[in-house]
């Protein structure tokens, strides 16, 4: 059976000249089966020729139907049907025609990560190609500034990732390009190049490996109030916001409310996998369903709920989904853990690659940090999550992470409501401050996978089975070190030049700094797109603000000289100096000064033998390379003297693997005293 769809204009042009029969039969060939019926014709041309038709049988319908004046009468069926065919055939053959000139349509390439700032430093660059690619074609027609070791992986022919050797340099914009020279596997050229452009995150200032200290004690008294709870399964425990109930799945998945205050109740006899607290009491996965409530959701494979401005949020193997069953992410691998941020607005998923990736569920990217042998734990704010890798503490801040601890026998990680790391080893707990200083013990012991109010001072932990609960009086975050608070200072002072808040800047700022910074008008203008510290030396900062857009961003250096006043900081003096040729070479992102040497960290890969460019005016230095970090690793015999002004020299004799030259630059820099935290001269960078 066939069915005749309708033409409207078609009929209409019929049915004004009074041919129902023709009107029947170009029905009929409407709808007949022909050999190339799966061919869909190029839209232009239908649109064309329809058209054309349609033209010529309007302007002779005053003479009757124009195929009838073409055509004897008797002759009128069979010549129209062979008429008619013979234009069904053209049509076939033309449209086969455009569909092999289809081949030749532009090739599109894409990535999630394009136009994206804060972009995680350790994840693959994905290519999305429109069409199926030659490989080989496509990795000789790849390029990447600044210049970075990569290799290839490939999905199938049309999805390429491009997997840095190391990390990718923070605070850099990176820009991939594919030339014309890539080919589709039909030998079809880009007709252009497809550039990606993205920027990567900040990452605190480089600093010496983290230490493994033995931690002090804490002081008698500090932990009390043990506590049994209930028998205890392999999901982790629940608080109530209030802190006044522990949610528990037993064993046999059995999930039951205790209170403190020592009553329990069974909310659900058997079968929950996972378990959170919403404004309206709990949430809990059970066979294959979620329930909240009066909600119930089916779910496949449920790993951890969660909530987003009250409304209910679900992480599966496959990404995360909403109450209404929309899907708010994809992952980017399977995942076999996962948690939810309090405020519900990124997960953190353990991967089967054994890779920990952080999800923005407000965006849907995934970024992908490195390994990491467990989950960790959400700072109470969602701003920070710190987890295991092995004995390191890896704290994530802006989508970057950064090794802050090395803690022996590492178990379990929990942020404090006074935002400290609670960390259990397989013989106590330690505590800590986010940064890693002050490493404590709190007891000796077995405490597994601490969980830690959201308000008070008490804490779940695992023992024998069963879910035990404590009261911690942490002692007090300590005073910053002066480093530390000239550094927040500073990133304070900035900040607010970034979000507009000029009075609020100029706030800090001394009468010369306040005269100094009306003739730097790029910093008033509203034109900073980023800024990182260069050099951080006791009453000094060298920071770099870039500005402009696409690839011709500029740079500029500001060093501020920084006094004490009785209020605290204040911004002394200001002065610029501005870069030449910003990113057209490899560029310094930060010096580091120590008594026996100066690192000098670059945002490209460098050639190795190159790198005697990179020199301390007027001292005999054994200049190395880390490729790790790309930095250069210039040895003071003898050491620096303590406050003498040293000047950094790099000229274009130092490249990177593209060949490209770096611009010369200059950067003067004190000998750090055996004395901390003396204000020193203000060094300035010159050209």
């Amino acid at each position: 059976m066939m069915s005749a769809r309708p033409d409207p204009e078609l009929d209409a042009i019929f049915e004004e000249v009074g041919d129902l029969e023709g009107r029947e039969f170009a029905r009929w060939l409407h709808a007949a089966p022909h050999p190339a019926a799966g061919v869909e014709p190029d839209p232009r041309f239908r649109y064309e020729l329809r058209r054309k038709l349609l033209q010529e049988a309007s302007r002779r319908s005053s003479a009757g139907p124009w195929y009838r004046r073409l055509l004897p009468s008797p002759m009128r069926l069979a010549a129209s049907a062979a008429l008619v065919g013979l234009l069904l055939l053209a049509l076939a053959g033309i449209a086969v025609f455009s569909n092999r000139e289809g081949s030749n349509q532009q090739v599109l390439v894409q990535s999630p990560l394009a136009n994206s700032k804060l972009v995680a430093l350790a994840q693959p660059i994905t290519l999305t190609f429109s069409q199926p690619m030659d490989t080989a074609s496509v990795e000789e027609a790849v390029s990447i500034e600044p210049a970075t070791k990569v290799t290839y992986r490939w999905q199938g022919d049309t999805q390429l990732q491009i997997v840095p050797e190391n990390q990718l340099a923070p605070n850099v914009r990176y820009q991939v390009t594919v030339k014309p020279g890539a080919k589709t596997t039909n030998g079809v050229p880009l007709q252009k190049p497809a550039v990606i452009a993205f920027w990567t995150a900040p990452t605190p200032p480089p600093t010496a490996a983290p230490p493994t200290v033995a931690p002090t004690q804490t002081p008698a008294g500090a932990l009390s109030g043990l506590q049994r709870v209930g028998p205890a399964g392999q999901v982790p425990p629940v608080w109530s916001p209030d802190g006044g109930t522990v949610y528990v799945v037993g064993p046999g998945g059995q999930l039951t409310a205790y209170t403190l205050s020592g009553g329990s109740q069974v909310i659900v006899s058997s079968g929950v996998s996972a378990v959170a607290v919403g404004p309206q009491g709990p949430a809990y996965a059970a066979n294959g369903e979620v329930v909240y409530g009066e909600e119930k959701l089916q779910v496949a494979q449920p790993l951890a709920i969660g909530f987003q401005g009250g409304s209910l949020e679900v992480a599966t193997t496959q990404g995360v989904e909403a109450a209404d069953g929309s899907q708010l992410a994809s992952f980017s691998e399977t995942a076999q853990d996962a948690q939810l941020s309090p405020d519900g607005e990124w997960v953190a998923y353990l991967g089967a690659s054994g890779n920990l990736h952080l999800v923005d569920l407000r965006s849907g990217q995934d970024s992908q940090l490195g390994p990491a042998s467990a989950l960790g734990a959400w700072s109470p704010d969602s701003s920070r999550y710190a987890y295991p890798d092995g004995s390191a503490v890896e704290v994530v801040s802006q989508g970057t992470a950064a090794q802050v601890a090395t803690v022996p026998q590492l178990t379990g990680i929990t942020w404090t409501s006074q935002g400290q790391l609670l960390l259990a080893t397989q013989t106590g707990l330690d505590l800590m401050e986010a940064d890693g200083s002050g490493l404590m013990v709190v007891a000796q012991g077995s405490f597994q996978t601490p969980i830690w109010a959201p308000s008070g001072q008490q804490f779940a932990f695992g023992r024998s089975g069963a879910i035990w609960v404590a009261t911690l009086k942490a002692p007090a975050s300590p005073s910053p070190s002066p480093a530390a608070a000239q550094n927040q200072f500073v990133s304070q002072f900035f900040s607010d030049l970034e979000n507009g808040q000029v009075s609020e800047a100029r706030a800090l700022l001394g009468s010369q700094a306040q005269q100094a910074l009306s003739g730097l008008g790029q910093l008033l203008s509203g034109a900073m797109l980023r800024y990182y510290v260069v050099l951080s030396q006791p009453g000094t900062e060298v920071v770099r603000v870039v500005s402009g857009q696409g690839s011709s961003e500029t740079a500029t250096d500001y060093t501020l000289n920084l006094v004490h006043s009785s209020g605290g900081w204040l911004i002394g003096g200001i002065s610029a100096h501005q870069l030449t040729d910003f990113g057209s070479g490899p560029e310094v992102l930060h010096v580091a000064v120590s008594q026996s040497q100066v690192r000098v960290s670059y945002d490209s890969d460098l050639n190795p033998t190159t790198v005697s460019g990179v020199t301390v005016q007027g001292i005999q230095a054994q200049a190395s390379y880390d490729a790790a970090t790309r930095t250069v690793i210039l040895t003071i015999p003898g050491g620096l003297t303590p406050g003498q002004t040293y000047t950094l020299a790099v000229t274009g004799a130092l490249q990177d693997i593209s060949g490209r030259s770096a611009e010369p630059y200059q950067l003067a820099f004190v000998g750090p005293s055996s004395g901390a935290g003396s204000p020193t001269p203000s060094p300035s960078p010159t050209g």
